[in-house]
């Protein structure tokens, strides 16, 4: 199996869903430890170099940070997927957001505890 992509071994904290390295199987094992786990005669990921060549743009004009671990902008470690979802057993103050579809959607936030 060939993958179009480097290895994700590092959290997306910009959009993609995977926010910890534990979600990440590239994140603790190399890459024979995954082709060994999941089966395979072979794999291969295209190198991060080459992933930046492909595109024409200017290395550090990408963020390769779920490749690299260099995020261009500090992170807040405190931030992460579930921080904004009702959660059973917490108790602080959360933003929920609850989309209403009736005629267009209606997108309303409010504070809550949970």
């Amino acid at each position: 199996m060939l993958v179009s992509c480097p290895p994700h071994r590092f959290p997306c904290h910009y959009g993609i869903d995977f926010s910890s390295r534990g979600e990440l199987i590239a994140a603790s094992k190399s890459v024979e430890e995954i082709r060994d786990f999941i089966g395979l005669d072979s794999l291969g990921y295209l190198g991060i170099d080459n992933l930046v060549k492909a595109t024409d743009i200017a290395r550090g004009d990408l963020c390769l940070a779920c490749f690299d671990g260099k995020y261009p902008v500090p992170i807040d470690e405190s931030f992460h997927k579930y921080c904004l979802e009702k959660r059973a057993g917490h108790d602080h103050p959360v933003l929920i957001a609850i989309l209403q579809s009736a005629r267009g959607g209606l997108i309303r936030l409010w504070r809550t505890r949970v």
